[in-house]
């Protein structure tokens, strides 16, 4: 065997051996990102209960609001017209009474 076809084979086991390598450690680096893509998965799936968790109090937040802002225009309207009445009436007789005051 000629001295170049030895330094070519050199040459091709030292690939040979670069090239396992490599191999190994792409195959650790895909471990690594199957346990972080696991990890992910399981954060997005605890990410999208609370977001479930946190739509139903918005919901029901919302649902408060509403009745509250019923209650309050039920309110108004049911006592408006009344105190306004009361208030004339108290008006009308604290006028009377000074008038009947002033006669006398």
């Amino acid at each position: 065997m000629s001295a170049i076809a030895i330094v070519v084979w050199v040459a091709i086991a030292g690939l040979l051996v670069t090239l396992i390598v490599v191999i190994r450690q792409l195959v650790r680096l895909l471990e690594t990102l199957q346990h972080t893509i696991i990890e992910m998965e399981r954060a997005v799936a605890r990410t999208n209960l609370e977001l479930h968790r946190v739509d139903g109090v918005v919901s029901t937040a919302e649902s408060i609001s509403n009745t509250v802002d019923s209650a309050s225009r039920l309110a108004y309207v049911a006592l408006s017209n009344p105190v306004v009445k009361a208030i004339s009436i108290g008006a009308g007789t604290a006028r009377a009474t000074r008038r009947l005051r002033r006669r006398r």
